[in-house]
C-alpha cells in the first residue's frame, strides 16, 4: 500500500502493537502500527475512525494484514511536560483531552485508555489521542484489564463491575494528581497491584474511599504547588475528589466532568508552579 515508503524511526512501543515513522523520497510521512497482539479490537475500529469526523483524532488511511497506516502528527506526548507547562496550561491540555472522550461519547464510543504516553500535544495546545487499541462502542462489552496499569480504576479488574463512562474520568484525574504532587496515588494503595493481576476484590471493598482522603494534607505541605491561588486549589479539589473515587457510582461521567470544565474555564487564574 505504501511500498514506496522506508522505516525511519520508532514512535512508540505498546502493549498491543509498535509504531514507526516511514516517509517517502518526496517527503511524504506516515505512521505505521504493527499489531502483533492477539486482540484485533483496532484492526476493527480503525476504519471507523474518519467516519467519526473527530478532529481530535488521527485519520486513518488503510490497512493490510496486521498492519495499519495513520496520517503522521508532529508534536509531543504529554509525559514529562509537567515540566514545562504552567498549571493553567497543563488544565487546557486536559479539557482539551475531555473534549474529546465527550465528542466519542457522544458517537457512541469509549476510548479507555487515557495516558501520558498517547495524548499528543501540537501547537497551541491542540490535542490529538493516538492509540486505538482500546476502542470500544457502546454495544460492546469491554474487555477487563484494558487501559493502562496504574492509571486505570477497580472496575477494569473486579469481575462484577461495570466498565462505562467513567472509566476515563479516573485516568484524567490521575494525570492530574500527578502534575500536583509528582507521584502516581495508586502507588501507595497496598494491594492495587495484586488487585490489578489477580483480580482481587480488597481494595474496592469500600466504595465510598477516594484516592483524594488526604488532598488538604497534600495542598498544605507540598512545596511544588504553593503558586496555586487558593482558587485554583479548590478547583483542584474539586476535580481531583469528584473523579478518583475508586467506587465509579460516586464518580462524575464524562458529560459532568466536560461542563464543570467549561464552567470554570475563565475562572483559572494564571499561576506558574516552580519545577522540582
Amino acid at each position: 500500500m505504501f511500498e514506496d515508503y522506508d522505516k525511519i524511526r520508532s514512535l512508540g512501543i505498546g502493549s498491543y502493537g509498535n509504531v514507526y515513522l516511514y516517509e517517502n523520497k518526496n517527503g511524504n510521512k506516515i505512521a505505521l502500527k504493527k499489531i502483533f497482539h492477539d486482540d484485533d479490537t483496532e484492526l476493527i475500529y480503525c476504519e471507523k475512525i474518519n467516519d467519526l469526523n473527530i478532529k481530535g483524532l488521527v485519520k486513518f488511511l488503510g490497512k493490510e494484514n496486521k498492519n495499519i497506516y495513520y496520517e503522521f502528527i508532529e508534536g509531543r506526548k504529554l509525559t514529562n511536560f509537567r515540566f514545562t507547562s504552567s498549571f493553567n496550561n497543563y488544565l487546557k491540555i486536559l479539557h482539551n483531552v475531555v473534549n474529546i472522550l465527550y465528542e466519542l461519547e457522544q458517537k457512541g464510543y469509549y476510548y479507555l485508555d487515557i495516558s501520558k504516553e498517547n495524548i499528543l500535544i501540537q501547537k497551541n495546545n491542540i490535542v490529538r489521542l493516538i492509540d486505538y487499541s482500546t476502542l470500544c462502542p457502546f454495544d460492546k462489552e469491554p474487555v477487563k484489564g484494558v487501559g493502562s496499569y496504574l492509571m486505570i480504576p477497580p472496575e477494569s479488574f473486579l469481575k462484577n463491575e461495570v466498565i462505562k463512562n467513567k472509566f476515563d474520568v479516573f485516568s484524567i484525574g490521575i494525570l492530574l494528581y500527578e502534575y500536583l504532587f509528582f507521584y502516581n496515588p495508586i502507588t501507595k494503595m497496598n494491594n492495587y497491584k495484586k488487585s490489578w493481576v489477580f483480580c482481587k476484590h480488597e481494595i474496592c471493598s469500600d466504595k465510598t474511599k477516594c484516592l483524594t482522603d488526604n488532598i488538604e494534607k497534600l495542598f498544605n505541605n507540598n512545596r511544588y504547588n504553593k503558586d496555586l491561588s487558593e482558587n485554583n486549589k479548590q478547583i483542584c479539589k474539586k476535580i481531583l475528589q469528584k473523579c478518583l473515587s475508586l467506587g465509579h457510582l460516586k464518580r462524575w461521567s464524562i458529560k459532568e466532568l466536560f461542563h464543570y470544565l467549561e464552567l470554570i474555564d475563565s475562572d483559572v487564574q494564571e499561576s506558574h508552579m516552580p519545577l522540582p
